[in-house]
């Protein structure tokens, strides 16, 4: 069957419709020589550009793209200077650019070699004929001009040995020496081989200009390149990895020297220079003094659209039917860039293909190499039974401790509510609200013009203060002023406040819990559930890594946050995919059978098939 690959190169055929017409604009107006293409990485920014060249090759375009992987320090500037001009020069036909300071290897022409030697033999020929003349005149005469020679050669030696063929020989002699000092100076010219000379004992500098400085050479034979290049776009890429604002700042300058170069020297043209840089990679607004025109880059996948671009991928791969839908969409939160996502569906159709004789776990397999893509490092380290999973699965033993002695303090909370509702004398909560509601100090309440007395007994009287919405009235004692005979004054009165404040007693709270307890349906979902923890901690020994970070009595974030880890692990973005696949049991507690998968010929014997 033949398989889908997708390559990871930028794509030239994309509708940009928006794009090149802001693009277009950009490039045409004059006042705009630095653009910026803005987006996050896999945002599509190349494939923007690389289709906008498709489109406009009439343009002249000229690529510069600085490999970095790191990104966790900022490179110095001198180095960003010197891997750009590196690239500058591997893209400038040599012929170009004769004056550059800057060498390339190459290997020379036989035939230049060829015509320097023959050039330096005529030159060293025509040096000893112009010295020894008369030697070889006489040489001439003594060897052909006996009887035995013929015509012929008299006459070749007579021209030969004559004041003719000498003024020839001489004007040979002459451009030759014309013809070296030429190619001397121009060579001095371009290349400045010879920087100082010394007559009597005082040095002086050849071809230099006193008062420029070593920056100044290194800028204007910078700008020398860009001249001289043939190109009008300059694209480029990958420079926010540096972490080095500066060196925009050095290119807008080279870029504003180069064009002001070009219009003195009277060129139509202008350079434009397009830089693919991340959204953050300015956290002020900087970058609008920076660049002229700044082109916004919707990202192809991001998301809100991340589970779509996951089945239309692997739907054009053909094997989109090889997953559970809902690992897909949960697994496809944690991608956000389109090469990667190309990438895990070449890496998945080559492992199944090499590994069709074992049965495996697709939803697994996905699972592994997203991690293996997302965290190559620690996916190495985890191949050698190190790294952050395995130390996730190491800690499996001490968290099946941490539930059982949970499990036991709640079987041991149970069984002592089980005893204390078993020795509780109350029977009702009206019995235990007559037990702690507490009379007035100056008085006593009434309820329906009944006192408690009335009542049979308090439990009673309690009773009918709630049925009466707890409207009571207050009776308080006040003496006569001229008499020391005790009056009663009634006052109406809502007392549910006072009961409520009883429930902050914690005598009262354990009271109430043991009489509800106490009831029968309570008390047998207490013995239920008691049975149910010890089940359960009876079977916790067999559960799967996954139900185990799931438990309820397992806080996740506490426990990741104990665990040894690489700081940049933790840093990424993408961490709690790690968390995610293993509580999912994407990767488990056999992972080390299943990491045989990813070497041939070495799977498990039982997970071949029969």
């Amino acid at each position: 069957m033949e398989k889908n690959f997708e390559s990871l190169t930028p794509k030239n055929d994309i509708d940009i419709s928006t794009y090149e017409e802001a693009l277009s604009f950009a490039l045409a107006e004059k006042t705009i020589t630095n653009i910026a293409l803005t987006g996050p990485y896999g945002a599509g920014k190349s494939s923007v550009i690389e289709s906008y060249k498709m489109k406009h090759p009439e343009k002249g375009f000229m690529n510069i793209s600085l490999t970095h992987f790191e990104g966790n320090e900022a490179t110095g500037t001198n180095i960003l200077e010197g891997k750009i001009i590196n690239q500058l020069l591997h893209q400038i036909d040599y012929n170009k650019i004769p004056q550059t300071i800057f060498k390339i290897k190459n290997n020379t022409k036989k035939s230049t070699l060829w015509k320097y030697t023959i050039l330096i033999l005529v030159f060293i020929c025509s040096a000893l004929l112009v010295v020894k003349f008369k030697n070889w005149t006489r040489y001439l005469n003594g060897s052909f001009t006996n009887k035995n020679s013929g015509k012929l050669v008299m006459n070749l030696v007579k021209f030969l040995s004559s004041e003719q063929f000498n003024l020839i020989v001489l004007c040979i002699f002459t451009g030759s020496i014309v013809f070296f000092m030429y190619s001397i100076i121009k060579f001095q010219i371009n290349k400045q081989f010879l920087k100082k000379i010394t007559i009597k004992g005082n040095e002086i500098e050849i071809f230099q200009d006193q008062n420029e400085s070593y920056f100044d050479k290194f800028m204007n034979d910078v700008i020398y390149l860009f001249t001289s290049s043939g190109k009008n776009v300059v694209i480029f890429e990958d420079l926010d990895r540096f972490n080095n604002p500066t060196i925009y700042e050095r290119l807008y300058e080279i870029n504003l020297l180069v064009n002001k170069r070009l219009a003195v020297n009277k060129k139509k043209n202008q350079i434009k220079f397009i830089y693919l840089i991340k959204d953050d990679a300015f956290t002020s607004k900087d970058r609008t003094k920076l660049f002229d025109f700044i082109i916004p880059i919707i990202p192809v996948i991001d998301s809100s659209n991340s589970f779509e671009q996951f089945i239309q991928t692997f739907k054009d791969a053909g094997i989109s039917n090889d997953f559970d839908i809902k690992v897909l969409r949960k697994l496809s939160l944690y991608i956000d860039d389109m090469r990667l996502l190309k990438n895990i569906s070449n890496e998945y159709l080559i492992y199944k293909d090499r590994l069709s004789e074992i049965t495996l776990d697709n939803n697994k397999l996905l699972a592994t190499i997203i991690y293996k893509n997302l965290f190559p490092k620690d996916f190495s380290k985890f191949q050698l039974g190190i790294g952050f999973i395995n130390e996730i699965f190491s800690k499996k033993s001490s968290l099946i401790q941490d539930i059982i002695e949970k499990i036991e303090k709640q079987i041991s909370n149970l069984e002592k509510q089980l005893e204390d509702s078993e020795i509780e004398t109350l029977n009702s909560v009206n019995e235990l609200d007559a037990l702690f509601l507490k009379n007035p100090t100056d008085g006593f309440y009434t309820v329906n013009e009944k006192k408690e007395s009335d009542f049979e007994n308090r439990s009673d009287f309690i009773a009918a203060i709630k049925n009466n919405s707890f409207d009571v009235k207050q009776a308080t004692y006040t003496s006569g002023y001229y008499s020391s005979e005790l009056k009663t004054t009634l006052s109406a009165k809502n007392i549910s406040g006072i009961f409520e404040e009883l429930k902050d007693k914690k005598e009262y709270l354990v009271k109430l819990n043991n009489l509800n307890n106490k009831e029968s349906t309570k008390r047998t979902n207490l013995i239920n559930k008691k049975e149910e923890l010890k089940l359960r901690m009876e079977k916790v020994y067999s559960e799967s890594m996954s139900d185990v970070l799931l438990s309820s009595e397992i806080d996740l974030n506490d426990f990741i946050n104990k665990l040894e880890c690489d700081e940049n692990l933790i840093k990424s973005p993408y961490f709690d995919l790690i968390i995610f696949i293993v509580r999912e049991g994407l990767i488990d507690e056999n992972y080390t059978d299943y990491l045989t998968y990813f070497y041939e010929n070495k799977a498990p014997m039982s997970r071949i098939r029969t």
